[in-house]
């Protein structure tokens, strides 16, 4: 459940994270949604799965294999079930969202099928770990997203 003051941690985390790169388990697509849900809850989702730090596509393919069967949207619901999330079919601010884009990282984007998750912002923007930091995705096709 989210907290008071959890708009603007949110705010704050995402021009904290502006220019961070992509790189596994510090800033990727679960790194970067789990540290935007404790931003809002206080409480980190990881906290709840038996994660094992990773530091490559492989590595990261593997802990998702082990924990719900290499599937993104089976880890992301996981993730979103822990903190209580909500599914819900008209994301606003502060939503982790499951969508597909075009500009991931050619390795993980085969391996993920072109799949990955994302914070929603507004105006139809979805922010995402890229490699020179986060990059705001304009409308992509959003496949689930949560309410935390």
């Amino acid at each position: 459940m989210k907290t008071e003051g959890w708009r603007g941690r949110l705010q704050k985390f995402l021009w904290k994270r502006i220019d961070t790169p992509f790189e596994w388990f510090e800033n990727d697509c679960f790194t970067f949604a789990g540290d935007a849900v404790e931003q809002m809850t206080e409480e980190h989702p990881g906290k709840y799965l038996d994660a094992r730090p990773y530091k490559t596509s492989r590595g990261a393919f593997k802990q998702m294999k082990k924990l719900c069967g290499g599937n993104m949207d089976a880890m992301a619901e996981k993730m979103a079930e822990a903190l209580g999330g909500e599914e819900v079919y008209d994301p606003q601010f502060g939503d982790i969202v499951l969508m597909r884009i075009e500009n991931l990282d050619e390795k993980a984007g085969r391996m993920f099928g072109g799949v990955t998750t994302g914070l929603m912002c507004n105006e139809g923007y979805v922010a995402s770990p890229g490699a020179n930091g986060l990059v705001f995705n304009l409308n992509p096709l959003i496949i689930r997203a949560w309410k935390i």
